[in-house]
């Protein structure tokens, strides 16, 4: 089981494969109550399956990823782990997939200087109900420490400031009725965005509708393919 450990005592595993030929790899970048395994479900083994690399992990607190009682699992942390990650492993062209809080981390990563070729964001301005998520069966410990730390974020980023193509995704049954959509008002502050919108999808997106996630990712891939030209 591959690990990657950012201090002694803690780790973080992933899992990742290269892309073929000309193929981007997608970074996913979990929601606090997703994991790895979200991804690798259908998501992932649909992308490397069109010669995608992909680069799926858990942050400290989920799954197998170990961390100290005393760490404290903020969001600055999380976002730093990515760029560890991604600094060690390296992988090829990245596309970085961030889902509901992983939308938020992986931004804030792109406005520290990570380079990556695209940025996705699913369901980036929502945020999950984490006295609800919260008491889910199977949580642990680990999980209230990571929900209660890292959820003390700051949504308002200048996201004006993301030079780079962007995908915006939203699930169109999470929006309050008659509200405004999210997806498309982010998508106006970027420099460079397209948004996409799933009817009769809620929160968990990948999960959802995971072949209208693939389907959206693929197409993303293939207008950043378009404009290396």
């Amino acid at each position: 089981m591959p690990v990657f450990v950012p201090m002694p005592g803690e780790s973080l595993w992933y899992e990742h494969h290269h892309p073929e030929g000309d193929g981007v790899t997608f970074v996913f970048v979990n929601a606090l109550l997703g994991s790895a395994a979200r991804w690798e479900a259908i998501v992932a083994p649909a992308l490397r399956a069109a010669g995608h690399g992909t680069l799926a992990w858990d942050y400290r607190g989920q799954a197998d990823s170990h961390t100290a009682e005393e760490t404290e699992l903020t969001p600055d942390l999380m976002v730093g782990d990515l760029e560890q990650l991604v600094a060690e492993l390296g992988p090829r062209r990245p596309v970085l997939v961030g889902l509901a809080h992983g939308g938020l981390f992986a931004a804030r990563a792109v406005l520290a200087g990570l380079e990556a070729e695209g940025l996705v964001l699913i369901d980036a301005l929502r945020r999950p109900v984490g006295g609800t998520e919260a008491a889910r069966p199977g949580g642990g410990a680990r999980l209230a420490r990571l929900l209660r730390d890292a959820d003390r974020v700051d949504w308002d980023l200048p996201w004006e400031r993301l030079a780079l193509p962007v995908l915006v995704i939203e699930g169109l049954a999470d929006r309050p009725s008659g509200g405004a959509s999210p997806a498309a008002a982010l998508a106006a502050r970027l420099p460079d965005a397209r948004a996409v919108e799933l009817a009769g999808v809620g929160h968990d997106v990948p999960g959802e509708a995971p072949e209208a996630t693939i389907d959206a990712l693929l197409g993303f891939a293939d207008d950043l393919a378009s404009r290396r030209g």
